[in-house]
């Protein structure tokens, strides 16, 4: 290249470099025609894309845009489940920004928005990545030249173990929950299926007392997910009984009494319950009781790694086998070497 030649830049202030349809507008360059100008001719399809973007800029607001990315979002195939959550919280974002253009939107702004809330880093790491689904379909539709989450501190989420219930907890909430949500309780906690996700939809059909297993059906497209891809787990003798005095023709009457009777439980042990504390716990005794990471993370949809950092060690066989209903292994004999149901 020599020396002072003047290249030109595209809109967002990179270098633009064409293709072969502007060996012209390359060959004026090289040959000094723009040396003298404070702005370069720009190839007439920059010009172009410029004006769409500066023309989307002033019309679109932010109310415009999340209701066209939960229609693009319901058009291709997403889960029912995820856009009620994705909708759920844009509109708690929108609230009192529902005029505001979306290129008016930067990182300033999202980062007071996140002060604001107080928010575990996991909360937190869920929002910005919910925010940055809806600036970067906004920046594929050229509504906004950048998506102001690029922007944002990456969040560092600590890992902890997780809580479960001890095998004298369990034989507390077996006892005091109502016979309608038994069949819930017991498949998160024995099977450990995920409780809104697997539980609450689960056909009654696919719970095979006979065979002793329960087929879970991938709802949610998420994760890498294909949906409609299922697994079969395994039903412990102690769930199987469970299920055979209280399960009716619905796994689970409804959201809102799951809800209500999940409330009384939590009140009664007087604890933390997490989300997912019916997974963990099942999750727990069946590692402490098998040994066996590859069988367990098969059973719970998970990879080998993720499920032995999570339970690896959490639990005793001893607790498992209580927790199991089993009776105690002999002394010269510290954990069986398979668990069959």
């Amino acid at each position: 290249m020599k020396r002072g030649m003047v290249f030109p830049l595209n809109i967002l202030g990179q270098l633009y470099i064409p293709s072969g349809e502007n060996e012209r507008f390359w060959a004026r360059a090289r040959a000094g025609e723009f040396a003298n100008e404070t702005e370069p001719a720009q190839p007439a399809h920059c010009g172009r894309q410029a004006a769409n973007v500066s023309r989307n800029q002033t019309t679109v607001t932010i109310r415009a845009a999340v209701v066209a990315m939960l229609e693009s979002k319901r058009a291709s195939n997403k889960s029912p489940r995820y856009v009620k959550s994705l909708s759920g919280y844009l509109n708690q974002f929108t609230r009192g920004r529902r005029e505001m253009l979306v290129s008016e939107v930067d990182s300033a702004m999202l980062e007071q928005w996140f002060a604001g809330r107080d928010e575990m880093p996991a909360t937190k790491a869920t929002g910005i990545n919910r925010l940055n689904t809806l600036f970067s379909f906004c920046r594929r539709r050229r509504w906004c030249l950048e998506n102001p989450c690029d922007y944002l501190e990456k969040v560092t989420i600590d890992h902890r173990p997780p809580q479960f219930f001890t095998p004298d907890e369990v034989d507390t909430l077996i006892a005091i929950c109502p016979s309608r949500s038994i069949p819930w309780l017991v498949l998160g906690l024995f099977c450990g299926l995920r409780p809104e996700a697997e539980v609450e939809n689960m056909a009654r059909e696919n719970i095979d007392l006979e065979n002793r297993r329960v087929k879970v059906v991938c709802e949610d497209a998420g994760g890498g997910k294909r949906r409609g891809v299922w697994r079969f787990v395994p039903i412990p003798d102690r769930a199987v009984e469970l299920l055979k005095k209280h399960l009716g023709t619905k796994v689970c009457l409804s959201h809102s009494t799951v809800r209500r009777d999940r409330r009384e439980l939590r009140n009664f042990v007087d604890r933390d319950w997490p989300a997912d504390i019916l997974r963990h716990t099942a999750a727990s005794y069946w590692l402490a009781l098998t040994g066996d990471v590859g069988k367990c993370a098969t059973i719970f949809g998970n990879s080998p790694k993720v499920f032995s950092s999570h339970y690896n060690g959490l639990a005793t066989p001893e607790d498992a086998r209580k927790f199991f209903g089993l009776a105690p292994l002999p002394k010269s004999r510290a954990r069986d070497s398979l668990f069959y149901v």
